[in-house]
């Protein structure tokens, strides 16, 4: 099995999930996994901050990396690029390209050659040689994929078609563009089907009435996506009247909720914590809006900040957290991109502006794999299709109907590129993953 990230450890996901997933599986199968080289509890794990205070230094507060975005007030859109804060987020193009040379430069000062030894096809290896071991050589490979996982899961099938046994993968990313364009070309393409998950969560809160915190007696989904959208606009407001690391801005409000709309089993406590963030912004007016928003708002009120949310506590303790627990991932995926050519910097501030365009809520976000441009190294091995295999054993895909980050269009790529090698199953569902939300909790979260 492998739990997604890239990053995801699969030694944690043994521990925390691993008897629920052989209860699901009918306990027909010792369940293994594996930290994928330079994640978790592998030698060398990639970290490349000795501690706190260097990546502090590396990497500057107020910038668009230590917020995790643009700070963007309204709809980040527009074709003129005119719009305040665009030109505020695109102001900020030299130091955050400084900024990604610093941690370049430390990853590669630390770890040197291992980066090149790193990459999903090392992974697929491993996996295979994991096999030879527990069950002898050559034996058939049964293996479970979720999100990043599948991403193996396609790597697997297509390497080694004569290994593979029994495949799920679940929650599918697009191994084309993954192997093939630099990651800023597969991100906008991933939120197409975002604003669907988020209309579902808006839909589900007024249907629950007040067992929704952030839902009244009569709510609607229009008055609860106004809510949140009036909460984004507190945020950015807050953030420009106190601009501190310990200040709630849009740009880190942003992905929290992005984060929470993965799993809709906790969507009632993912809607307390949204109350929570409010009450913190003082924005709790916001509660009464039955009425639309314009796209850009007047800026009339500054709200004051007040105690940091429990969940964004972590977030203040430095102001690299979004991308020092995230430098495995950057491995992983800048490792198994093709080289940058001459990408630069205001290639990806310009990707922040079209992703955008395609969701007006998430497009802002910046995503650590944006720096895959100033990484140093690629895999020494890299796999970049064929797709097509022929297998014995059809590979089980399946996705959700919503999936804010790997749509169903994804999936069904891949399905028609392995043709009767696979069986695609589609769920009327929303969220990340549809078998299981893990941890597992019951045989009744899953689709099995």
């Amino acid at each position: 099995m492998n739990p997604g990230g890239p990053g995801g450890s699969g030694v944690s996901l043994i521990f925390t999930g691993g008897q629920g997933a052989s209860m699901i599986t009918g306990g027909q199968y010792d369940i293994v996994s594996w930290d994928p080289r330079g994640v978790g509890l592998t030698t060398p794990a990639i970290t490349c901050f000795g501690s706190t205070e260097e990546a502090n230094r590396l990497i500057a507060n107020n910038s668009i990396l230590s917020n995790g975005g643009a700070e963007a007030y309204g709809n980040f859109t527009n074709p003129a690029r005119d719009d305040p804060d665009e030109l505020n987020a695109l102001s900020k193009e030299d130091i955050t390209d400084k900024e990604l040379g610093n941690i370049a430069a430390a990853c590669l000062n630390k770890h040197g050659a291992n980066l090149s030894y790193i990459g999903t096809a090392a992974a697929v290896r491993d996996m295979i040689a994991l096999s030879d071991a527990i069950e002898g050589p050559g034996k058939k490979v049964n293996y479970w994929g979720i999100s990043y996982g599948t991403i193996i899961g396609s790597f697997l099938v297509n390497m080694f078609p004569g290994r593979v046994g029994r495949v799920i993968i679940d929650g599918v990313v697009n191994p084309i563009p993954w192997t093939t364009q630099p990651y800023l070309g597969l991100y906008p393409n991933q939120l197409v089907d975002a604003h669907l998950v988020f209309d579902e969560f808006t839909s589900s809160c007024a249907a629950a009435g007040p067992l929704c915190a952030i839902a009244g007696v009569n709510a609607t989904p229009s008055s609860v996506a106004a809510f949140v959208r009036e909460m984004m606009d507190s945020a950015f407001l807050a953030y420009q009247a106190s601009p501190l690391p310990t200040t709630v801005g849009s740009a880190l409000l942003r992905q929290v909720l992005f984060s929470g709309l993965y799993t809709p089993i906790e969507w009632p406590s993912f809607a307390s914590t949204l109350l929570e963030v409010a009450l913190s912004l003082n924005a709790s007016e916001a509660f009464t809006l039955a009425r639309p928003i314009s796209s850009k708002p007047p800026r009339s009120a500054v709200f004051p900040t007040r105690a940091r949310p429990s969940l964004l506590e972590s977030s203040a303790n430095d102001n690299v957290n979004l991308i020092a627990s995230n430098i495995a991932e950057i491995a992983i995926v800048c490792a198994d991109s093709p080289d940058a050519g001459n990408i630069t910097t205001n290639d990806v501030f310009n990707t922040l502006l079209v992703s955008a365009n395609v969701s007006q809520m998430w497009g802002p976000a910046w995503w650590p794999n944006y720096m895959c441009h100033k990484w140093p190294r690629r895999a020494v091995e890299r796999y970049t299709g064929p797709w097509n295999a022929s297998l014995v054993e059809k590979v089980l895909i399946i996705a959700n109907q919503g999936d804010p980050i790997t749509p169903k269009s994804s999936t069904e790529l891949v399905a028609s590129m392995l043709g009767n090698s696979s069986a695609f199953l589609l769920r009327n569902g929303y969220g990340v993953r549809i078998l299981c939300s893990l941890p597992f909790r019951s045989p009744f979260d899953c689709s099995l």
